[in-house]
């Protein structure tokens, strides 16, 4: 762990988040006091001791994902889940010539989105990563581009709008169907970005992986080819 603790430090110094050698000490003593298994409380105390600055999150967050996400084997013990495979089955759409089970997969993420099972969830997204990503090992390619095949396949967009109408009439939906749709479709496309990071990770390494999809802080961003969620950053940065 200590030496996973030096590479993710030496990474947040690399895309210009200061770290310095106190500070990382006292990472190295937050990790004692926690449990490592929890991730939640891992991200915490590194958080809490290496991180001064909010608009250095971004990076944080993407560094932390590549150095303590969960390994491959953990993440794909649900490749051959057979009560998965038979839902994706039983989704309207399963049954037909639904090449890569995109359409079927859809209906199957939408239902669970709907539901409580979060491990349900997370078996149906290794599902879409392993058949919609056209991940090859040993190639060159960054995980946003992953990842925009995935979103496109699943058509995330209406995704979001059926579940929006979905939660409507939903008892779980609380007073605001719309925003329980995104907080439920973000929870969705975070969990497809770990699950693209961590087999990228298990191809490469972690540092290869880390160098591509590395965040530039809000005050290094050049505002002319600014993206538009680097513009929203420096929004919150300046508000």
């Amino acid at each position: 762990m200590l030496g996973t603790l030096t590479e993710f430090v030496e990474e947040l110094r690399a895309v210009g988040i200061p770290v310095s050698l106190v500070e990382a000490g006292d990472a190295a003593e937050g990790l004692m006091a926690v449990d490592i298994a929890d991730r939640v409380s891992v991200r915490h105390a590194l958080r809490a001791t290496l991180i001064k600055n909010e608009s250095h999150l971004a990076g944080f967050d993407t560094a932390f994902e590549v150095y303590f996400g969960l390994s491959a084997a953990e993440s794909s013990e649900g490749d051959v889940d057979l009560d998965v495979e038979a839902r994706i089955s039983d989704a309207p759409g399963g049954g037909s010539q639904d090449g890569d089970g995109g359409d079927a997969l859809a209906e199957a993420i939408l239902a669970a989105l709907l539901g409580s099972d979060s491990g349900d969830l997370r078996s149906l997204i290794q599902q879409a990563v392993v058949r919609l990503a056209g991940m090859e090992p040993g190639r060159p390619v960054g995980g946003r581009y992953y990842f925009h095949r995935v979103s496109r396949r699943l058509d995330i967009a209406t995704l979001r709008d059926r579940l929006a109408e979905a939660l409507a009439g939903h008892p779980d939906s609380g007073d605001d169907p719309e925003r329980e749709a995104d907080d439920r479709i973000e929870e969705l496309t975070t969990e497809l970005r770990r699950e693209i990071i961590r087999r990228l990770v298990a191809d490469r390494g972690r540092a290869a992986v880390a160098k591509t999809l590395r965040v530039p802080l809000v005050e290094d961003i050049e505002l002319m080819h600014a993206t538009r969620e680097e513009l929203v950053a420096i929004e919150r940065a300046v508000a």
